[in-house]
């Protein structure tokens, strides 16, 4: 996937918004979930206002805008659910500022 516009990017699951023209690996992938979940509200990932499928930046990324095959959400949900489970932490809520 080299050389890939950020929507094709998206399609495939991956989120990163640093503009990387190839897929990142695992480590950095993961990395990039955890820090569009730790430094934003859900409503900003779930926005779609003033998006489009290119932008690179987490806004949107859980809407249908950015994530037209549903594997953000998956991946999220995934992550969400492993901290949840094994840690007793919410990311989310961390993310949403809650206290």
């Amino acid at each position: 996937m080299s050389n890939t516009k950020q929507e094709e990017r998206y399609k495939r699951g991956f989120i990163a918004s640093t503009g990387y023209t190839n897929t990142p690996g695992v480590q950095a992938d993961w990395y990039n979930y955890l820090e569009a979940i730790l430094k934003n509200p859900y409503s900003y990932l779930t926005s779609a206002i003033g998006i489009t499928s290119n932008d690179n930046t987490y806004q949107g990324i859980l809407s249908p805008i950015k994530d037209s095959n549903g594997l953000i959400r998956k991946k999220y949900d995934a992550i969400i659910s492993h901290y949840k489970t094994k840690y007793n932490i919410d990311l989310q809520r961390i993310g949403n500022g809650d206290k």
